[in-house]
C-alpha cells in the first residue's frame, strides 16, 4: 500500500472508529479494545483502545505553552539581539527595521561588516528570537533547498534551551543539548493533505487541528571545519513521548516531504538543528557558553559569535 492510500485509510479508519463509539457506547468497549482497533489501526503500531486514546490525545488535546515552554522569549529578547547584529553592519529591511534581511545576509553581497564588534553574545532567548525572523524570513526556500518543503508551512520558534557540556567543571565549548519547540501552522499541511488524498478540506479541517507543537531535543558536537554533528536525542508532537508521537509524526512527513526524501523521524529531528545550524552560518562562527552575563543576578546560557561569516566585504 502507498503512503497516500495508507494516510487516507488512517483517517477513514479513524471517523469509523468514532462512529462506533457513539454508536455503541461503553457497553462495545471490549469489542472495539480487542476486535475493532486492531483490525483497522494495528498496521499503524496501534494495538489497544489505550494506544488509540494516547493518539488521539496527541493530535486533539491542544497544550497550553505555559505548561511546558520553561525558558520563553519576549520581543525585548529578539530587539536587543537585532540591534547586537545591526550595530554589526548586518542589514535589516528597509521596510521594518527591526527585522533582519536574511536574503541580503544569505547572499553574503555587499556586507560590511565589523569585525571590532565581535565575539557577540547572545542568550538562548535572543537565539529564540533570530531563529524565528529566519524562519518566516523565507531564507529556507531560497538558500536551504534540503529545507525548501518545510518553507510551505508556517513556523513559529517557541522556544531555544542550550544546556552546554561541563565535564567536572570545566566548560566545553563545542557541545551542547539544545532544545527547540516549533509551532506548527496546518492550515497549507491539510491543504496539501486534502490534494494529495483527493478528499474534501472540510474533512481534514475536522481531523487535524490548526496548529501542532513539535519538540526537539538534540545532543550536538562542533567539529573543527565548524559543522554540527548529532548523536542521538527525540522528538515529540505536542509534548507528548515520542512513542505517542511517532505515528503522527510519520502522517505528518508523508504530506511534507516526497517519498524520494526517504524522510523519517531521526531524519526530521536532525532537520530542526540543520534549521539553526544554518541560520546562526550566516551570522559567524560560534561556540557555547553557560557564562552571559544578563543582569547583576541573572547568567544564561547561549552562544557565542565568535567570528565573522564568509563571504564579507573586508
Amino acid at each position: 500500500m502507498n503512503k497516500k492510500h495508507k494516510a487516507l485509510r488512517f483517517f477513514i479508519n479513524l471517523g469509523i472508529i468514532v462512529v462506533i463509539i457513539f454508536t455503541v457506547g461503553f457497553s462495545g468497549y471490549f469489542a472495539i479494545d480487542k476486535f475493532v482497533v486492531p483490525k483497522y489501526f494495528g498496521s499503524y503500531g496501534i494495538s489497544n483502545m489505550n494506544d488509540l486514546v494516547a493518539i488521539v490525545k496527541t493530535l486533539y488535546t491542544q497544550p497550553d505553552e505555559k505548561t511546558f515552554i520553561t525558558n520563553p522569549y519576549t520581543r525585548k529578547n529578539t530587539m536587543d539581539a537585532v540591534s547586537k547584529l545591526k550595530n554589526s553592519g548586518f542589514p535589516v529591511l528597509a521596510t521594518d527595521d527591526t527585522k533582519l534581511d536574511y536574503a541580503k545576509i544569505a547572499s553574503g553581497k555587499d556586507l560590511t561588516i565589523d569585525k571590532t564588534k565581535f565575539p557577540m553574545e547572545f542568550t538562548d532567548k535572543e537565539l529564540a528570537g533570530i531563529v524565528d525572523q529566519m524562519l518566516s524570513s523565507g531564507i529556507l526556500s531560497s538558500s536551504l533547498p534540503d529545507l525548501a518543503y518545510l518553507d510551505t508551512i508556517n513556523m513559529q520558534c517557541r522556544e531555544v534551551i542550550i544546556s552546554p557540556l561541563v565535564e567536572n567543571g570545566v566548560l566545553n565549548k563545542n557541545e551542547c543539548s539544545l532544545s527547540l519547540v516549533i509551532k506548527l501552522d496546518t492550515d497549507s499541511v491539510r491543504t496539501q493533505m486534502a490534494s494529495y488524498m483527493d478528499v474534501p478540506i472540510f474533512l481534514l479541517n475536522m481531523i487535524v487541528p490548526e496548529t501542532i507543537y513539535i519538540s526537539s531535543l538534540l545532543n550536538i558536537s562542533i567539529d573543527s571545519n565548524g559543522d554540527w554533528k548529532y548523536t542521538g536525542g527525540k522528538i515529540s508532537i505536542n509534548n507528548r513521548t515520542s512513542t505517542q508521537s511517532e505515528i503522527l509524526l510519520n502522517l505528518l512527513i508523508s504530506f511534507i516531504f516526497p517519498p524520494e526524501d526517504n524522510m523519517d523521524s531521526y531524519k526530521l529531528l536532525n532537520t530542526f538543528g540543520n534549521i539553526i545550524e544554518s541560520g546562526l552560518k550566516y551570522i559567524g562562527n560560534i561556540e557555547f557558553t553557560n557564562n552571559i552575563k544578563v543582569d547583576e543576578n541573572t547568567i544564561s546560557n547561549g552562544v557565542i559569535i565568535t567570528s565573522v561569516p564568509k563571504p564579507i566585504v573586508p
